[in-house]
C-alpha cells in the first residue's frame, strides 16, 4: 500500500521502538500510581496531588516536541535484558520506598513532622528515581546518552510547565461550568433526564441514583494549558518551518478540539454511570481517560496539521532537477 509505504519512509524503526517503549513508560507510571495511599495527612508534605504522575507524561510530551526531527532518523536500538532487570528492579525498590514514605507519613504523622526536611527531600526524591530507573530498564544506554541533553531540558520544562499549570488553574471554575451545562444538554439531547444546581466547587448533574461534581480535574483546564505549552514549545522549535497565519489558526481548533475532547470525556464518565458502574466511572475511568484522550488527541492533531502548517509542504510539484545541487 503507497500510503503505508510512506509512513515507513518517514518514521524509521527506532522512532516507532521509541514509541513503543514511551506509552508503555507512561502506561507503567499511571498503573502504579492507583497503588499510592492517598490522606489529607500528605498535604503538608506536598506528596498529594498527580505531580508525580503527571511530570513523567510531561517530560515525554515535551522530549518528543523536542527531538522529533531525529526521532524519525533514530535507527533500532538493541534492548538489554540484563540492563531493563537491573534498572527494573531498582525502579520497583524505589516505588516501594516512596509507597512506604506514604504510609509513615500517614500513620506516624508527628514523628515525620520531627523530621519534615527529610520527608520533603525524599519525598521528591523518590518520584525522581521511579522516573529515571524505568527509563534506564526500558530505553538502551546509548540512546539515553545520545539523547541526554533534550531529556534533562525536557525535566525541567516539564517541571516548569507543572508550577505554571497551578496558576491557570485558578480560572477552572469558568471551564467547569461551560463543561456542566454542555454535558447536561448532551445527556438531555440522548434521552436523560438529570437536574443541575450550582455549587461552589462546580456544577451538578443529577439523577435519583446519584449526582456527580464537575470539580477542577474534570473541568480540562489541565489538558488545555498542556495543549498550549506543548503547541508553543513545537512552533518556537520549528518556527522557520511554520507559516504563521496556518499555525495561529489551527492552534484555535486545536484549542477547541482539546475542549471538546474533555466535553466528551465527562459525557462518557456520565454514560458510564448511568448504564454499567458508578465506582468504576468516578474512579478507574475518571482517573485514567484524560491522559489517554490527550495523548490520542495531541497525536493524531500533529499528525493531520503538521503538514498543513509546515512551509515545506506547499511546493507539491517539484521537478527532479530541483533537487540537485
Amino acid at each position: 500500500m503507497p500510503a503505508l509505504e510512506k509512513v515507513k519512509d518517514k518514521f524509521s524503526t527506532g522512532f516507532f521502538q521509541f514509541i513503543a517503549l514511551g506509552i508503555l513508560f507512561v502506561v507503567i507510571i499511571f498503573v502504579e500510581k492507583q497503588f499510592f495511599p492517598s490522606s489529607k495527612e500528605l498535604v503538608q508534605f506536598n506528596v498529594v496531588g498527580r505531580s508525580s504522575v503527571v511530570l513523567p507524561l510531561l517530560m515525554m510530551l515535551v522530549f518528543f516536541a523536542w527531538t522529533k526531527d531525529k526521532l524519525f532518523k533514530v535507527k533500532k536500538f538493541a534492548f538489554r535484558y540484563k540492563q531493563a532487570i537491573f534498572f527494573g528492579l531498582l525502579h520497583l525498590g524505589a516505588l516501594f520506598a516512596f509507597i512506604a514514605l506514604k504510609n509513615f507519613i500517614i500513620y506516624d504523622e508527628p514523628i515525620a513532622l520531627e523530621h519534615f526536611n527529610l520527608i520533603v527531600f525524599l519525598r521528591y526524591l523518590l518520584p525522581a528515581l521511579v522516573v529515571i530507573f524505568l527509563a534506564l530498564a526500558l530505553f538502551s544506554r546509548t540512546f539515553i546518552r545520545h539523547f541526554i541533553w533534550p531529556l534533562l531540558g525536557s525535566a525541567v520544562l516539564g517541571w516548569i510547565f507543572f508550577q505554571l499549570s497551578l496558576y491557570f488553574k485558578r480560572f477552572w471554575e469558568v471551564f467547569s461550568d461551560a463543561v456542566g451545562y454542555s454535558v447536561f444538554w448532551l445527556l438531555q439531547l440522548f434521552g436523560q433526564n438529570p437536574t443541575f444546581s450550582e455549587s461552589n466547587f462546580g456544577p451538578v448533574i443529577g439523577f435519583p441514583e446519584f449526582s456527580l461534581r464537575i470539580e477542577a480535574p474534570c473541568s480540562g483546564i489541565e489538558s488545555i494549558s498542556l495543549f498550549i505549552f506543548l503547541f508553543a514549545l513545537i512552533v518556537i522549535i520549528d518556527r522557520k518551518k511554520l507559516i504563521p497565519w496556518r499555525a495561529v489558526s489551527m492552534f484555535v481548533i486545536g484549542i477547541l478540539g482539546v475542549f471538546l475532547v474533555n466535553i466528551l470525556r465527562i459525557f462518557i464518565l456520565f454514560l458510564i454511570a448511568i448504564y454499567i458502574d458508578l465506582e468504576f466511572a468516578v474512579h478507574t475511568f475518571h482517573t485514567n481517560a484524560g491522559w489517554i484522550l490527550f495523548i490520542m488527541y495531541f497525536g493524531l492533531f500533529w499528525f493531520f496539521v503538521y503538514g498543513f502548517i509546515n512551509k515545506k509542504q506547499i511546493d507539491t510539484n517539484i521537478r527532479p532537477s530541483d533537487l540537485k545541487d
